[in-house]
């Protein structure tokens, strides 16, 4: 569960709570909807203090009964991938102990202006959690960690989601974090502020001659015809890397274990299309 009472403790807990469910709730206390926000802050410290496993659903539970209309507001949002913010009694947090968490939300919208619909709004509070999860995950200085997020322009189209990977990237490695991201969209780290903290690149071949340009440009090469010669001649299973130091090289990615091949493939080998393509690539 993304339930922040269920994996988050003392006042991170409440501060966050607080800030998901004023969220749902649509309260602003500029336009004077105080009362409603010290009741959630009120329902909140009440499950915390009287709960033997503090929920997100015990808190809603408890402002249904204090006010019947902002209780059951907020709780219209407890279906779909929204399930995730409202934990149960026997939820489970995510395990910091874990070598690995694997945190999937197909589906997620994120809202890219104040005006959001249900689904954004959601959506903006999963992030809230998933920011808080990600944080503590990553500010143990005594391990090395690595956070990877795959399909990473998602999060680049709101705001919230790139002051996310701004704050990864920023921090990331003072605190041993490696942060990795995973994209298509390789144009929207295409910006000066952001390609100073990207410390190495990879870059496959991409499918249209057109694209190898903006390719080129992101990896800082000259567009001659011998780099888009370089670009263009990659195989399957090669890229163009540019390491730490800003050197070019196209180089064979060698995979160490069958089964991370057999995972991560999103090809299906027994197309005469893809079979093609491997031979005469």
């Amino acid at each position: 569960a993304l339930d922040p009472l269920v994996f988050l403790e003392g006042d991170k807990a409440i501060q966050t709570a607080m800030m998901i469910l004023n969220t749902l709730a649509e309260v602003s206390v500029t336009q004077g909807n105080r009362n409603e926000s010290v009741t959630i802050y009120e329902s909140i410290l009440e499950e915390m203090n009287n709960a033997e496993n503090p929920t997100l659903t015990g808190v809603v539970d408890r402002i249904i009964e204090k006010d019947d209309t902002l209780g059951k507001y907020i709780e219209k949002y407890k279906y779909g991938i929204g399930r995730m913010l409202f934990g149960q009694e026997d939820s489970q947090g995510l395990d910091f102990k874990r070598q690995i968490n694997v945190l999937g939300l197909q589906g997620l919208k994120l809202p890219t202006s104040d005006n959001m619909n249900d689904e954004e709004r959601i959506g903006l509070c999963l992030m809230m959690s998933i920011s808080k999860y990600v944080h503590i995950f990553s500010t143990n200085k005594n391990e090395d960690a690595q956070i990877i997020f795959d399909e990473a322009w998602i999060l680049k189209r709101s705001t919230h989601g790139q002051d996310l990977m701004d704050e990864m990237l920023r921090t990331g490695r003072s605190l041993k974090t490696d942060i990795i991201l995973v994209t298509q969209a390789y144009d929207d780290y295409n910006v000066d502020t952001t390609k100073e903290q990207i410390g190495v690149k990879f870059a496959f071949r991409p499918k249209s001659d057109e694209a190898i340009k903006p390719i080129l440009r992101f990896f800082d090469m000259e567009e001659n015809p011998e780099n888009i010669e370089v670009v263009n001649s990659l195989k399957s299973g090669m890229c163009l890397f540019q390491d730490h130091i800003g050197r070019n090289q196209a180089i064979a990615i060698d995979i160490l274990f069958d089964e991370w091949f057999e995972a991560f493939k999103t090809t299906d080998r027994e197309s005469t299309a893809v079979h093609y393509e491997e031979v005469y690539s």
